[in-house]
């Protein structure tokens, strides 16, 4: 469970391992109201709660009680979209005015700026500035070393240096969660996978979230996060790591669930399991190592880097696929299409070999 259990439990609420089961519905003041979710668990809440959204099996998925002089809401990630920018916020029609009710009795200064809270401790380290808090200093140093036992990896497995301008800073979490990454700052969480305790979770995650640095400022728009993953993967298994390639294989075999062959689903169709997304996107990248590497992706990012420049208004899969048959030297949408992906030459205006 994630550290904000143990806040949780004392106040009568517990989160579950459970996946929700759509539809959710809206009680009380959202009786009526259409609820978009995005998947995820749901909570059990004690009779100080007031149940505000459940799901077909009557979980509660967003509840809210009073504390003291205010209140506490505690809901589901899944109701608020899925993007750390925001930018996809499914339910803002009735959420926003919930909450901005909510807070309607706190003396609010529209004129005073939003007081922030940083880090307790910054410190430069080289290329990077660490920045830390009390009670994850202990971590820092580990984790500076961590991340430069990784860097030297994806730079051989990308065959370039990170994107001009990213991976400046990084921030050590004072959780036992994953992590971010805004390209510019990765976070990675002090404890995520047991660590110092287990250590393969830890070079996967740096390696993740390091990675985005290196295919930003265009992301690829169907593997951002699995192409990360399979940096931090290889990482693993660049550093010797058993369970690197037990993750891997994991992934591609939960694919298989869903298209055995890996040959039939279109990874791009909406409705597309993120199983099948995550491994399939995984065993495509495998393949391309056989069939052009080892060293392929190394060629598919110094392509990417000579072709698309910073100020091009978007990246598509399509145009993914053109900068991958560039770099391997060979039209590469019929081996795609082969694997039912949805991509199309005549889409791109990138020149295919």
């Amino acid at each position: 469970m994630p550290p904000v259990a143990a806040f949780l439990e004392p106040l009568g609420a517990t989160l579950t391992t459970q996946r929700a089961k759509p539809p959710l519905a809206g009680e009380g003041e959202f009786a009526e109201q259409s609820i978009v979710f995005s998947g995820g668990g749901g909570i059990n809440v004690g009779a100080s709660w007031t149940p505000l959204v459940k799901d077909s099996k009557g979980t509660s998925m967003l509840a809210t009680r009073s504390v003291g002089l205010g209140h506490l809401i505690l809901g589901s990630r899944g109701l608020f979209g899925r993007k750390p920018d925001a930018s996809d916020p499914i339910n803002a029609e009735w959420i926003t005015p919930f909450l901005s009710a909510r807070a309607a009795a706190k003396p609010i200064d529209p004129k005073k700026k939003h007081a922030r809270t940083w880090v307790e401790h910054t410190r430069d380290i080289g290329p990077l500035s660490l920045e830390y808090h009390d009670g994850t200093a202990q971590f820092a140093d580990a984790m500076v070393k961590e991340y430069a036992a990784v860097r030297p990896h994806l730079v051989a497995i990308t065959g370039v240096e990170p994107s001009p301008g990213m991976i400046k800073r990084l921030l050590v979490l004072p959780t036992g969660g994953g992590g971010f990454s805004s390209g510019v700052l990765i976070a990675i969480g002090a404890w995520w996978g047991d660590y110092p305790n287990q250590r393969y979770p830890m070079v996967e995650l740096i390696g993740h979230e390091a990675g985005h640095s290196w295919v930003l400022p265009h992301a690829e728009p169907l593997w951002n996060e699995p192409i990360a993953t399979w940096l931090g993967i290889q990482v693993g298994k660049r550093m010797g790591m058993a369970k690197a390639d037990e993750t891997l294989q994991r992934g591609i075999m939960k694919a298989r669930r869903h298209d055995p062959m890996l040959n039939t689903v279109d990874p791009l169709d909406p409705a597309a399991h993120r199983d099948l997304i995550w491994g399939k996107s995984y065993f495509v990248f495998e393949e391309l190592e056989r069939l052009y590497g080892p060293g392929a992706m190394g060629k598919y990012f110094k392509a990417k880097r000579a072709l698309i420049n910073d100020d091009r208004e978007q990246y598509t899969m399509d145009d993914c696929v053109a900068v991958w048959s560039v770099g391997v030297g060979e039209n590469l949408f019929p081996w795609f299409q082969s694997l039912a992906f949805g991509v199309d030459a005549s889409r791109t205006d990138i020149a295919i070999p």
